[in-house]
C-alpha cells in the first residue's frame, strides 16, 4: 500500500443484538485473557480481506458495487457455537456460522466481480472461512488453552438477516463503516 491509498475491507455485519453480545464477549476476553485487539474491530464476517486503494479508484469501485448489489439476494446467517484457529503468530477465537450455500454463492459472486474490477486472483480470497472474531492478534496460545474449555460446549445459537454488505475503512486505529450496499434482488415465489 502506498501513501495515497487507504485501507478497506468488504464485510457482512450482524444485527444490533449479535453485535452487542460479541462486543460483550470481547470485553470478557480483554478482562480475563489479556486480549484487547479484538475490541478494535467491529463484529463482522470478512468477505474480502483488507486491501489498499486510492480515493479515485474507490469511487469507481463503489459505483460498481452498487450495481453488483442490485443483482444479489438477501440471505440469513445462523450462528452455532464457537471455534478457534491456531496460528503461529497469534490464535483466533470466533463465533461459527452454520454452513450456508447462499453465503458461499454470494462470496463466489463477489470474488468474480472483484476480479473483473481489477483485483488479481492473489488479491481476492480463494478460501472462504466465515467467522465473527472475538479475540485475535494478541491472543497467546496459553490464553487460548485456558479460554477454549470455557467456550467449547457453550451454546450460542443466533440468526440474523443480511440485507446489505459493507465497505469498511481503516482510520489508523479502527475499522469504520464507509459505504453500505443493499441486496436488492428480492425474488418472489409465486405458488
Amino acid at each position: 500500500m502506498n501513501g495515497s491509498e487507504s485501507l478497506y475491507l468488504i464485510a457482512l455485519l450482524p444485527d444490533a443484538t449479535v453485535t452487542q453480545e460479541v462486543n460483550e464477549l470481547k470485553v470478557l476476553f480483554a478482562e480475563n485473557f489479556n486480549t484487547r485487539k479484538g475490541q478494535h474491530i467491529i463484529p463482522h464476517i470478512t468477505l474480502q480481506p483488507p486491501f489498499g486503494m486510492t480515493h479515485e479508484a474507490m469511487s469507481q469501485l463503489i459505483n460498481n458495487l452498487i450495481q453488483f448489489s442490485e443483482e444479489e439476494q438477501p440471505l440469513q446467517i445462523q450462528l452455532d457455537g464457537f471455534g478457534y484457529f491456531l496460528n503461529p503468530r497469534s490464535d483466533v477465537i470466533f463465533i461459527k456460522p452454520v454452513h450456508n450455500p447462499l453465503l458461499q454463492r454470494f462470496h463466489r459472486h463477489l470474488m468474480c466481480f472483484l476480479r473483473k474490477n481489477g483485483f488479481s486472483v492473489s488479491d481476492t480470497s480463494k478460501r472462504f472461512n466465515p467467522h465473527i472474531t472475538i479475540a485475535y492478534r494478541d491472543l497467546k496460545r496459553e490464553e487460548t488453552l485456558k479460554a477454549w474449555p470455557l467456550l467449547e460446549n457453550q451454546p450460542y445459537l443466533r440468526e440474523f438477516d443480511v440485507n446489505e454488505f459493507y465497505l469498511l475503512k481503516h482510520n489508523g486505529k479502527t475499522w469504520q463503516k464507509y459505504a453500505s450496499f443493499p441486496l436488492s434482488n428480492i425474488s418472489l415465489l409465486i405458488n
